[in-house]
């Protein structure tokens, strides 16, 4: 047994320039972006906000109260659709037809829309990616 555990700890030490070591850690930390990760980044978030004001938008045009309040709860706050049915006081089943009927209007409303907006352009490159 004492030679199992002797086989497990062994340690093994190696010698390095600590300039070298100091400068690769820096390049490949978690915290370290290059300047093309960070434009990316900025990129995407322009994006996202512009397919959430959308999304927004087309929610008070479009979607009933009780739709509108169940993609809130279930997208928006992350709730499971029983805890939204249970919120509602109505069947989880309810709750699923509401999403689907609010979702296939919200994608016909994509499809319908022009390129009026910056929004709605966000919105055809999106389901465009996505259909890829």
């Amino acid at each position: 047994m004492r030679l199992r555990q002797a086989r497990h700890c062994r340690k093994m030490e190696f010698t390095c320039d600590p300039h070298v070591l100091a400068k690769a850690a820096f390049a490949r930390s978690p915290w370290h972006e290059t300047g093309e990760e960070i434009a990316d980044a900025l990129e995407a978030s322009t994006e996202k906000a512009l397919l959430l004001r959308w999304v927004r938008r087309e929610m008070r045009r479009r979607l009933s109260p009780r739709e509108c309040r169940y993609l809130e709860e279930h997208y928006f706050c992350a709730l499971p659709v029983a805890t939204v049915a249970r919120r509602n006081g109505v069947h989880r089943m309810s709750v699923y037809r509401g999403l689907r009927r609010a979702i296939g209007k919200l994608q016909r409303a994509a499809r319908e829309n022009g390129r009026d907006t910056p929004e709605d352009e966000a919105v055809l490159r999106a389901i465009k990616n996505r259909t890829r």
